[in-house]
């Protein structure tokens, strides 16, 4: 596999703070491939995302393990996800994590 995830940083104007960046390599690789027609289907260079997190594993002698998953948010899901982020704001409660435990950026 040619591409990768990498953890960086960037100023935020506030400080640093942390940032995912995926280097997208073509090759003939399959995992390659699918990396990017997953960026091709969001249709643009900026598109609106969801970010869920997933629980937790771990124990006594084994390293804690955080399962997050990034999805593309369909344009058919963009109206229930408006829908979300507006009662949030309205309840003036943080948006980090509403009712099904995703938290939404662009």
């Amino acid at each position: 596999m040619e591409s990768s995830i990498k953890i960086d940083f960037a100023d935020n104007g506030k400080g640093l703070e942390p940032v995912i960046k995926v280097v997208l390599t073509p090759s003939d690789d399959p995992r390659d491939k699918l990396i990017q027609t997953f960026f091709q289907s969001l249709g643009d260079e900026s598109s609106w995302l969801s970010v869920k997190f997933d629980g937790y594993t771990g124990g006594v002698g084994c390293p804690m393990t955080s399962y997050i998953t990034v999805s593309a948010i369909t344009p058919n899901e963009l109206k229930d996800t408006l829908d979300v982020i507006t009662n949030r704001i309205s309840q003036k409660e943080p948006l980090e994590y509403p009712a099904n435990n995703t938290t939404f950026t662009k």
